[in-house]
């Protein structure tokens, strides 16, 4: 799709030191991709399904931050998607591998949720899926406050 024309939209993220305080620092950001995406996706789901969810990927950004003296890690990962369907299978498709992820095969219910926002605790971290029109963004963080902090760092755009 790259040859034919179809270039990833640019997405970024917003430094975190400060939001997450002192101790933190910026350990590595890049562009996951359709393809890394589809294969983070297979460590839940069938292949099909993680296939499918992947396609209508148009651009992403992630960021991990490391907290040496607590050995903690932060994730964040802001993924944009060529229509809002395309988003919302996403959304969809990612909410099962959450909960996979949270409470095995058989799947759980989310810890908290509201308007566009889900969140699960998965094992000694806690993640949060929130979605705006063509837009998802995954936290995962030490604890709730933590990842709280950070989604009110970054706002995604319908």
């Amino acid at each position: 799709r790259y040859q034919s024309g179809d270039a990833p939209r640019l997405v970024t993220l917003p430094p975190l030191t400060g939001t997450l305080g002192g101790g933190w620092t910026l350990a590595d950001q890049d562009i996951l991709g359709e393809l890394y995406t589809r294969l983070h996706l297979e460590q839940q789901l069938d292949q099909s399904v993680a296939a499918a969810a992947a396609e209508g990927w148009g651009g992403d950004r992630y960021a991990v931050y490391h907290d040496q003296e607590h050995d903690q890690l932060v994730l964040v990962w802001k993924s944009v998607w060529d229509t809002q369907v395309d988003a919302r299978e996403f959304v969809d498709d990612y909410t099962l591998y959450l909960k996979r992820a949270a409470h095995g095969a058989a799947g759980g219910e989310a810890e908290s949720t509201g308007p566009g926002r889900s969140c699960w605790q998965v094992a000694e971290s806690y993640r949060c899926l929130s979605w705006n029109g063509a837009a998802a963004l995954v936290v995962r963080g030490p604890d709730p406050a933590t990842v709280e902090r950070i989604l009110g760092e970054i706002i995604l755009s319908p």
